[in-house]
Formats: C-alpha cells, sequence, structure tokens
C-alpha cells in the first residue's frame, strides 16, 4: 500500500496509515459510499477537498495499493472501506494533520447523522469553496 502510493505520487515524503474508529465506522454503516459526505463541512473542503472511501482490500495485500491508485494522487486523504485511513504528504506534519482533521470531520457528521442529517450548504457556496481549495493548493491543512 505505501510502495504504491510513493510510486505513484513522487511529491510524497510521509504516509500515515491509522485506524481511526469513527472514519472505519461511517465505510462500515455505509459500504457504498464513494465519499465521505463532506459538503456541510465548510473547514473540511478548504483543508483536504472531497474524501474517498477507497474500496476494501485485504489488509496487507497488494490489492490494497492496487485500489489506490484511482485516487492517486488527486486525493492526499482517503478512509480505506472497513480498515482505516490514509494521508500523505510532502512533510509529516501535513499527513499526521489530515489524519487528526479525518477523525474530527467523522465525528461531526456522525453527531450531525444522529441529529436528522447534515444539510449541505448551497451549491454556490460549495463552488466558492471548491475554487478557494484550487487555488490554495492540493496540501492537507
Amino acid at each position: 500500500m505505501h510502495l504504491a502510493l510513493y510510486r505513484a505520487c513522487p511529491e510524497a515524503r510521509a504516509v500515515v496509515h491509522a485506524h481511526p474508529p469513527t472514519a472505519i465506522a461511517w465505510s462500515l454503516a455505509f459500504p457504498d459510499l464513494g465519499f465521505l459526505p463532506g459538503d456541510a463541512l465548510p473547514e473540511l473542503i478548504l483543508a483536504a477537498g472531497s474524501i474517498p472511501v477507497v474500496p476494501y482490500a485485504r489488509p496487507g495485500s497488494a490489492a490494497m495499493g492496487e485500489h489506490l491508485v484511482p485516487f492517486l494522487p488527486a486525493h492526499r486523504l482517503m478512509i480505506l472501506a472497513r480498515h482505516g485511513a490514509l494521508a500523505w504528504g510532502e512533510t509529516l506534519e501535513e499527513a499526521y494533520n489530515g489524519q487528526e482533521r479525518l477523525e474530527h470531520a467523522c465525528q461531526i457528521l456522525k453527531a450531525a447523522w444522529e441529529l436528522g442529517g447534515a444539510k449541505p450548504l448551497p451549491e454556490a457556496e460549495l463552488e466558492a469553496l471548491r475554487e478557494a481549495r484550487r487555488r490554495g493548493g492540493r496540501r492537507l491543512l
């Protein structure tokens, strides 16, 4: 998995793989989820962009790395279905901060779900935030 990422992303200098409980729970509760539903969290959009849920592969298998490739290098933060999360960056701090941001966002979204669901921002605001993210670069904040 790590080797596949480094091969696909020459700018990657650090990879942090973890098992954040709430992020994993999203992939268990919603097995067909393609992306974390972060369109209600402006900070998440600005800091990380969209967060894909990489399809399941048996832990430790070559398939784990193969399943990552379609999401690289566009995504620096992703949930590994039924397993964990992966963040990469140009520094260890960037990759670590991505993991922290992911679990925090997943906890907020879980709380919103329990209260009736996270309501997305209006489309015009989402596009403005996505454009700000594009202008700001791909690094995890």
